[in-house]
C-alpha cells in the first residue's frame, strides 16, 4: 500500500508540473521584454555618438564615481559595446525589434504560431546584414560590427571579393523569396498592374481637362463726334451782293411777348406784432399829449 500511494504521489507531480505560462505570467514576462528592448534600442542608438568617450570605462564598471555619457549609463555603454562593437555592428538593431515582438506575443496573449520562424529568418537576417556591411563598408568597421569584418575577411580569403558579393546575393535572394514571398511573374504583374494604373489615370486626366478657348475681342473703332471737333464744324459762308457788295439783309427775331407776373410776399408776423395789434384794437392808439398834465419843471 505504501508503495502504491508513493507512485500516486509522484504520478500527480509528473502531471501538475508544466510549462505553461498563466495570463499573469504571460503579461509580466512580455512587459520585460518590451521594456528591456526599449533599453537596447537607445543604449545602442547612443553607442556611436559616445562610444570613443566610453571606451576607457568598460573596466572600471563597479567603480561608482566614474560615469558614462550612454544614455544608459554603464549598462548602456558595456550592453552596446558588447553587441555593436564586439557583434554585428549596426545589424544588432534587429535583436530590440525580435524581443519587442516577443514581448507583444506574450502581453496580448497571441498564438504563438509563426514566431519561432520569425526568429530564425531575423537571426539570418542579422547576419547577412553585418556582413554585407563589412563588405561595402570595409573601411568602417563599426557598422558592420567585429563579427561582420572577420566573416568577411574570412570569406575573401577563400572566394574574393566577387565571391562574397555573389554569396551575399544569393542568401537576399533567398530571403525575399522565403520571407517577402518575391518572385519574377509577382514583379512582371505588379509592374503591368503599375503602368496600367498610371495609363488610366492619364485618360482621366486628359478627359476631364477641358480647354475653353475665349472669343477674340474685335477692337471697336470710336465714331468721330461731328459736333465736338472745330475741323468737323461746317463753316457758314454768307453769301456776298455781288452787285451792291453790300451783305443780304437779314430778317430780325420775331418778338417774343412774355408776360410775367410777380406776386407779392405775405411776410409772417411775429407773437409780439399780433399782441400790438390786439392792445390797439382794444384800447386805441398812444396819446402823448395826455402825461403832460403831470409833468413837473
Amino acid at each position: 500500500m505504501a508503495k502504491k500511494k508513493k507512485r500516486s504521489r509522484a504520478a500527480s507531480a509528473k502531471k501538475g508540473f508544466s510549462f505553461t505560462l498563466s495570463t499573469q505570467n504571460k503579461i509580466i514576462l512580455g512587459s520585460l521584454l518590451i521594456l528591456f528592448s526599449i533599453a537596447l534600442f537607445f543604449s545602442f542608438a547612443s553607442f556611436y555618438f559616445t562610444w570613443q568617450a566610453d571606451q576607457s570605462l568598460l573596466t572600471e564598471f563597479a567603480d561608482r564615481n566614474e560615469q558614462a555619457e550612454n544614455l544608459l549609463n554603464k549598462f548602456g555603454a558595456s550592453v552596446s559595446h558588447f553587441f555593436m562593437y564586439k557583434g554585428f555592428g549596426l545589424a544588432s538593431f534587429i535583436l530590440p525589434f525580435l524581443l519587442c515582438l516577443t514581448g507583444l506575443y506574450l502581453f496580448l496573449g497571441l498564438e504563438k504560431k509563426g514566431l519561432l520562424s520569425k526568429w530564425i529568418w531575423g537571426l539570418v537576417f542579422l547576419i547577412w546584414t553585418s556582413i554585407a556591411l563589412g563588405f561595402f563598408a570595409f573601411e568602417q568597421p563599426l557598422l558592420g560590427g567585429l563579427v561582420g569584418y572577420e566573416m568577411n575577411d574570412f570569406l575573401q580569403d577563400y572566394t574574393g571579393k566577387i565571391g562574397v558579393f555573389l554569396l551575399l546575393l544569393f542568401v537576399l535572394t533567398v530571403i525575399l523569396v522565403r520571407l517577402f514571398r518575391f518572385s519574377p511573374q509577382g514583379m512582371a504583374d505588379f509592374l503591368r498592374n503599375k503602368v496600367k494604373s498610371v495609363k488610366t489615370e492619364f485618360k482621366q486626366s486628359k478627359q476631364g481637362d477641358t480647354i475653353i478657348l475665349e472669343p477674340e475681342k474685335e477692337e471697336v473703332q470710336p465714331i468721330p463726334d461731328p459736333y465736338t471737333h472745330k475741323e468737323d464744324i461746317p463753316v457758314i459762308k454768307q453769301e456776298i451782293n455781288t452787285t451792291n457788295g453790300e451783305l443780304p439783309a437779314t430778317e430780325p427775331p420775331a418778338d417774343t411777348d412774355i408776360q410775367m407776373e410777380v406776386e407779392a410776399v405775405q411776410e409772417e408776423k411775429e407773437e409780439t406784432d399780433i399782441l400790438a395789434d390786439k392792445l390797439v384794437e382794444d384800447f386805441g392808439e398812444f396819446d402823448p399829449t395826455l402825461e403832460l398834465g403831470n409833468y413837473k419843471f
